[in-house]
């Protein structure tokens, strides 16, 4: 069974029927209670990330949640935590190959640049 976090899904749940119904307060409190597991569970998920893109990224997923809360079904029966660590896990996911993807063209810039270079030390020389 995935990690369960401390908070308990009435909790949540009670939580988000707050924000739905105006209380900005209530996403602080969601915050509170999911910020430090949602981390945890990212890290051990993609251990290779920066702590920093690991806590940036948790902090993007629960405010995309609490812009929209609505997006969150509860009658689909998925936790609330789970659904919000979908949210995180698909966009470090995301991040992590789009920074994968700038490192390969990076390099392969870094490659033609550098025969260019030799190529014209070479003319220069001869």
């Amino acid at each position: 069974m995935a990690d369960r976090w401390d908070a308990s899904a009435a909790r949540l749940l009670d939580l988000h029927a707050r924000l739905l119904g105006g209380e900005h307060e209530a996403l602080g409190e969601l915050w509170g209670l999911m910020w430090r597991p949602l981390c945890r569970r990212l890290r051990r998920r993609f251990s290779a990330a920066h702590a920093g893109l690991v806590e940036e990224v948790t902090d993007d997923a629960i405010l995309a949640y609490g812009a929209c809360p609505r997006v969150f079904d509860s009658v689909r029966q998925v936790p609330l935590d789970d659904f919000v660590y979908g949210i995180a896990r698909r966009t470090l996911r995301d991040r992590l190959r789009g920074d994968q993807r700038r490192s390969e063209r990076e390099k392969q810039a870094a490659a033609v640049f550098n025969a260019a270079l030799a190529a014209q030390q070479r003319s220069l020389i001869a």
